[in-house]
């Protein structure tokens, strides 16, 4: 709790010198938001009003009204910004994943992605492509269907082969026997162990990628 309130008061410190020396310019104004979003969200979000508008701008602007936990206002503010970027914002595709999630209304995203995934906007790079179909892989492997969150994953590492959370995803569901063996595929559990240990080598620091390899070595054993 401590180390929290340090944490606070640090930042608000910060906000302080940056208010004094900045003397209001859009900039300033911008990085005092993300200074205060960790502390005080509605002083974020009152500090970034009257900022001329802008990507990284608008961004901000939404995640803060996601974090306030007004998510219709996230939803529009999300859904403006893909229509303002032809579909290729993609830290807007992923603001309107976590609201769909927490809303329960991952079905509902599922529908609105695919939109961009079987259409693609025209100048969409395959790298691009390639992160929305993790994005619906994994809106798909939250509502529980598996087979359509694997295929996604597996289009996904097409793309980029070296994707350690595609890469991750996928080892899970096929170790946790969640989606039926597909007989010209090899056994589903080596091929989670080949597909994680790629993941590891990419990030060896990320704690879920232990994990999901620490369940396949048990479905080994």
């Amino acid at each position: 709790a401590l180390v929290g309130l340090k944490r606070k008061a640090d930042a608000l410190t910060e906000a302080r010198v940056l208010v004094r020396d900045a003397e209001g310019s859009d900039q300033a104004l911008h990085a005092l938001a993300r200074i205060l979003r960790t502390v005080d969200p509605d002083a974020a979000l009152a500090a970034i009003s009257s900022v001329a508008g802008g990507a990284a701008v608008d961004l901000l602007r939404a995640e803060l009204l996601e974090q306030r936990g007004e998510e219709d206002a996230a939803v529009q503010a999300y859904e403006r910004m893909l229509q303002v970027s032809g579909q290729r914002n993609l830290g807007s595709w992923r603001g309107l994943a976590r609201v769909r999630s927490a809303q329960g209304r991952d079905s509902e995203f599922i529908r609105r992605i695919s939109q961009g995934i079987e259409a693609p906007p025209r100048g969409l790079q395959p790298a691009e492509l390639a992160q929305l179909l993790l994005l619906r892989g994994q809106s798909n492997e939250h509502r529980s269907a598996y087979e359509p969150a694997l295929s996604d994953y597996r289009r996904a590492l097409e793309i980029l082969p070296k994707d350690p959370v595609a890469l991750n995803n996928a080892a899970w569901l096929l170790a946790s026997r969640l989606v039926p063996r597909d007989p010209a595929r090899p056994d589903p559990k080596a091929e989670a162990l080949t597909l994680v240990d790629r993941a590891l080598e990419l990030a060896p620091n990320v704690a879920q990628i232990h994990h999901t390899r620490s369940k396949i070595l048990v479905a080994l054993e």
